[in-house]
């Protein structure tokens, strides 16, 4: 009976129903690459996620050798800190966790006259970890965007202030463009093929997110320009008017 009922209701439901599931679906087409989903995460060992995240990137470089906490900041601000969320601030709390969990030891090295070094480097457990999270089938994941979240609701904005929200946005994504190029000659000589694959990949990212910001600002420009245009013919009079 409640299946019945229920079928009645759908097939009566006024216009309102329908507009308002059209409405669903329009704002999940449009809105929905802007955020990333768990859904989108298949479980891990130790509950780590399909995406790589800072512990796993600290084990991927601890396989090539042991490093200082220095020195994987410095690997990390080289490598990912352009095209990953994560900060490297956060190095030495995942440091410590990996070591809690087995993947990883500390040896501190004594030194005269100098701060004490203290050397991590990656333990059997450790390379089973990173390898089955490498190897791990991942989805696509949907990228969240502060910018696109805003030109959605453009027009809720002046004129002025569209230009300005696009234009600073596009001077931020060019400063990342400058500073990727100028450390391109340290990244080809310490980078393997893959890795300085992954570096072109982030550059052609940026150029391609720069000219898609340029043609929203060219559309942008055009609307104001058509908007003038329509506002000077309002106020000519039509041939013939008194």
């Amino acid at each position: 009976m409640m299946g019945d009922e229920r079928s009645v209701v759908l097939r009566h439901s006024p216009p309102r129903f329908f507009h308002i599931q059209i409405f669903k679906i329009f704002l999940d087409i449009n809105l929905g690459f802007l955020y990333r989903y768990d859904i989108y995460r298949i479980k891990r060992i130790c509950g780590w996620s399909s995406v790589l995240d800072i512990k796993t990137m600290i084990l991927g470089f601890l396989m090539r050798g042991s490093m200082t906490g220095y020195e994987l900041k410095k690997k990390f601000a080289l490598s990912f800190s352009f095209f990953s969320s994560l900060s490297y601030g956060s190095i030495y709390p995942a440091l410590k966790k990996l070591e809690q969990e087995g993947c990883i030891t500390l040896k501190v090295e004594v030194q005269d006259g100098s701060p004490n070094r203290k050397v991590y480097t990656i333990t059997d457990s450790g390379r089973e970890v990173f390898m089955e999270n490498l190897r791990t089938p991942f989805t696509l994941e949907r990228q969240k965007s502060a910018f696109l979240a805003r030109l959605f609701f453009f027009a809720h904005l002046t004129r002025e202030e569209r230009l300005t929200t696009a234009s600073r946005y596009l001077e931020s994504i060019k400063e990342i463009q400058e500073t990727l190029v100028s450390v391109e000659p340290e990244i080809r000589g310490r980078a393997d093929e893959f890795q300085y694959l992954s570096y072109r990949f982030g550059i052609r990212f940026f150029d391609d997110l720069a000219r898609n910001v340029k043609q929203v600002l060219r559309e942008l420009e055009g609307k104001k320009s058509e908007d003038k245009i329509s506002a000077s013919q309002k106020g000519t009079p039509k041939e013939g008017a008194p």
